[in-house]
Formats: C-alpha cells, structure tokens, sequence
C-alpha cells in the first residue's frame, strides 16, 4: 500500500492530507504533530490571548472527522530525522515510519530579534497554543494591567484587539516603519486604522525601533531608540517569521528562505514535497494562510501522482480589529490610478491597464473575495471605467 507522511499538521499538512483523501481512498496517510493538538487554526489564536480556549471553535476538523477519513495522526511527537536514501523518518521517540512520498509542512517559527534583555520573564511570541496559554499565565500571576507590543503588523495589532477586548489594559504598539502595515495598506488607508486604534486607547508609536527590553529578572518596559521608555508588565513580539529548515538541512535538497520546491511543491527529490511557510516557491515565502491551503493542495495531489502545477494566488488578508473589518488583496503599490468609492470608511481600487490589481476595503468588506476573483481573472473593464460605472456594483 502507497504511503504518504506528511511532517507538519498545520493548514499545508492538514490540506494535503484531505486532498489526498478526496482523490485516494486507499492511500495510507500519517500527519505527525509536535503539538499536543489537533490541527487547529492559527488565524483564530489572537482571540484567545486572554480569554477561555474554545477548542470546539479552534479545531478545523473534529477528532472523529480523522477515524472517519482513515487519516493516522500522531500528535505529541517531533520528526527528529529524514533517511531519503531508506525513506524513512525517525521520530523524538525512537519511532520510525516508513514512506513512498513524504510532504514537508514543519511550517515556521516567531522570528525575536536579539533585543538586549529578550529573555526577561514576560516576553513572549504567539505562534500556538502553548503561547497562548504561557501569556494567560504571566498575566494571572503578575496581575498585568501594562503590555508593550513590538510589531505593528497583520498579528501585532490582532493581538492588541484581542487584550483590548477581553480586559482593562493600557496597550502600546511599537512599529519600525513609519505607518502601519505599509505592505497591507496605503499610507491613507494606515492611518484610517491608526485612528480606530488610537480611538479604542490603543497607543502607537511608529517610526521608532526598540534599544532594549528592560527589567531585572521580570520585563517592566521597552526602550525605544528615541529614548521614549514604554511600561509594559508584559511584551508580545510580533516581528514576522522564519521558515523551519532543520529537517530539509539533513537531506540533499536545496533550501533558501524556505525549502525550494518547484510548481509542483516537488524539491529536487522525486519523493519529497514541501508547502506553506517552509516552502520557497519561485524566490517567495509568502507566509499567509491562503498560500499555505492551495500549496498544500498542489503537494498532496502531486504527492499521489495527480499532476497539477501550483498557481501563484492573489495575496489577500482579512483584519478584524477595534470591531472593524479591514480587507486588502493584490498590488497595492504606487504606479496604478486609483479609484475611491463612498462605501464603508475606506474603499479604493488600484488599476492597471484597465484592470483592477489592487484593493483596500475598510468597514464594508462584503465585496473583497470578488474584488479578489476580479484580479485573478484579469478582467478587462475599460468600457465600465470610460463610462465612469461603479466597479463594485458589478463585480
């Protein structure tokens, strides 16, 4: 019988093994799972961060849905080895599973800049539930009421939103850049939400980096390059992520940023496949979920020999945040015309070449996914914009 392993049980690793599934019924399929958890979502992680973990909500899948679908997976344990040459992986505890093809979904990790004082009790990152669960400690323990946030990006700011609204906390944001998410919005759209931020007692400091983290055994606050000291009983570094390559750096396969794969998520190994956040594809590590479901699909049909090259999606990301949805999707960059329309607190459309490439939706994001679809089909809309007709009533 055909093996799959698949090394990884986030949305890359859990989509293979369901693509595999609907194609294949007879396919032996193992996801392995350093987390004591069932795949769960990620996305969802900053709503929790001081509040009770509905698992029910988390779970992508119930833990029937895996008995139901025949899909082995290992939970607790950490692939310590790769043997290409026997197909084999070893794991923390001596186990070793034999494979016909193996799928590399080890994801990423929190990268923490090295901040003077970065070890101090009470800084922490939030990629699982673990962390979620070590923050809800620090704050039980130390009764914080203080909490710096270094990052001022997509997770930074949810992780503002979710303390926000589940306690009395005085919150900073912390941003290098001189705006919020320059890659997610224009300059007059970041500051729309740096109002809604501010608006809900939410300080920001931009354009500052962080000196050092100080405190003696326990954080109590973050100096900033301009010599502003922010107090903070509590530090969540939110600074973007890395690509896990331990296991790819064992075995004869390139890796970059991430594992180089081709369209087919294949590395240079006819048997071994990568996706997600681990995964380079065409010089890119996209790290956003919507990449990581569709790699993941592209390796696990590719995985049982269906073959079907991946796609480069449009990039999208939905925040919800200060009770505001905040959408953007495609090129937002300077160089396009734009249009603004008078719906919601913030619409614009980017346009090149008398199609839409880009969008930015604050308040109404009803129209998002369409505007997205829209971009991926290069429509051509020349006649609507020479008639001056509203994109969004037709898309």
């Amino acid at each position: 019988m055909e093996k799959v392993t698949i090394i990884g049980g986030g949305i890359a690793g859990l989509t293979a093994a369901e693509t595999i599934r609907k194609s294949n019924s007879e396919v032996k399929i193992s996801i392995i799972t350093d987390e004591e958890y069932y795949p769960y979502s990620r996305i969802k992680l900053s709503k929790y961060i001081n509040s009770y973990i509905n698992f029910e909500d988390l779970y992508i899948h119930k833990q029937s849905w895996y008995e139901d679908m025949n899909i082995n997976i290992i939970t607790s344990r950490s692939v310590e080895k790769i043997n290409s040459s026997s197909k084999e992986v070893t794991l923390d505890n001596g186990d070793v599973l034999s494979y016909n093809r193996l799928i590399i979904a080890s994801g990423g990790y929190n990268f923490i800049p090295p901040f003077p004082n970065v070890n101090l009790k009470g800084v922490f990152s939030v990629r699982n539930i673990h962390d979620i669960k070590q923050i809800q400690g620090h704050i039980k323990e130390n009764q914080v009421k203080k909490v710096g946030i270094i990052g001022g990006g997509l997770l930074g700011i949810e992780a503002a939103w979710g303390l926000k609204s589940s306690g009395d906390f005085n919150i900073s944001i912390i941003e290098t850049a001189p705006r919020l998410l320059p890659r997610q919005l224009d300059e007059e759209g970041s500051l729309i939400l740096e109002k809604l931020i501010n608006d809900n007692g939410i300080t920001v400091y931009k354009g500052d980096g962080v000196k050092e983290i100080s405190g003696e055994g326990l954080v109590s606050g973050i100096e900033l390059n301009s010599g502003t000291m922010v107090e903070a009983e509590l530090v969540i570094v939110s600074t973007g992520i890395r690509s896990n390559l331990s296991l790819a750096k064992d075995i004869d396969i390139p890796v970059n940023r991430g594992i180089v794969v081709d369209k087919y998520m294949k590395t240079n190994n006819e048997d071994i496949f990568a996706a997600g956040d681990c995964a380079e594809y065409n010089g890119m590590v996209y790290g956003i979920w919507p990449v990581a479901t569709e790699q993941g699909k592209i390796a696990g049909l590719n995985a049982i020999g269906i073959r079907e090259g991946y796609k480069e999606i449009v990039p999208s990301n939905m925040l919800q945040v200060m009770g505001i949805n905040v959408f953007s999707t495609g090129d937002i960059s300077e160089g396009s015309s734009v249009i603004k329309y008078d719906n919601g607190l913030y619409t614009k459309l980017f346009i090149k070449d008398n199609s839409i490439c880009g969008a930015i939706l604050i308040g109404d994001t009803k129209k998002g996914f369409a505007l997205k679809k829209a971009i991926e089909e290069k429509r051509d809309f020349s006649r609507e914009i020479s008639e001056n007709i509203n994109l969004l009533s037709i898309i």
